[in-house]
C-alpha cells in the first residue's frame, strides 16, 4: 500500500482476513487492523461502499475489544463519507470515476496475465538536494 500497488495490496489483505487464515479464534485487534486498511484501500479505488462496510466492521471490533479509535481513524471515517457523498457533477466525484475505470483496467491487466515488477528503489540513486528520501 505504501508503494502505491494498491491491487497487490487489496490481494494480500483479502488473504489475510480469508478463511484459511482468519477464523474465530484469531486475534481480534489483528482482524481489525485489517479491516481498516482494506477500508482505506477501498477508499483509494473510489468503491466506497465496500470501504464503509469495512470500516464499520473494524469499529464493531474495536468497540468489542474495548480498544479506542484513532484521531486519524476518526479523521479517515469523515473524509470517507465526505467522498462517498459528493455530488455527482463535482471534482471529486469525476476523479472518482477515473478511479473506477483505472481499477477496471488494472484488474483486466491483471486477469490476462501481465505481470507488472517494481523495483524498490535505494536511497542513494536519488539527488542529495531530492525533497524527501524514500524508505
Amino acid at each position: 500500500m505504501f508503494y502505491g500497488v494498491i491491487h497487490e495490496a487489496l490481494r494480500d489483505v483479502n488473504h489475510a482476513l480469508s478463511p484459511q487464515f482468519t477464523s474465530q479464534d484469531s486475534p481480534k485487534p489483528l482482524a481489525a487492523k485489517c479491516r481498516y486498511r482494506r477500508a482505506k484501500l477501498f477508499c483509494t479505488m473510489a468503491r466506497y461502499g465496500e470501504a464503509q462496510a469495512d470500516y464499520a466492521e473494524f469499529a464493531y471490533i474495536m468497540k468489542e475489544i474495548g480498544a479506542k479509535i484513532s484521531e486519524g481513524e476518526l479523521e479517515f471515517k469523515k473524509d470517507l463519507d465526505s467522498r462517498a457523498a459528493a455530488s455527482d457533477d463535482s471534482e471529486n466525484r469525476r476523479r472518482d470515476d477515473l478511479m473506477r475505470a483505472i481499477d477496471v483496467s488494472a484488474t483486466t491487466i491483471h486477469t490476462s496475465q501481465y505481470r507488472i515488477r517494481v523495483h524498490r528503489l535505494e536511497a542513494s540513486s536519488f539527488p542529495r538536494d531530492f525533497p524527501f528520501t524514500p524508505t
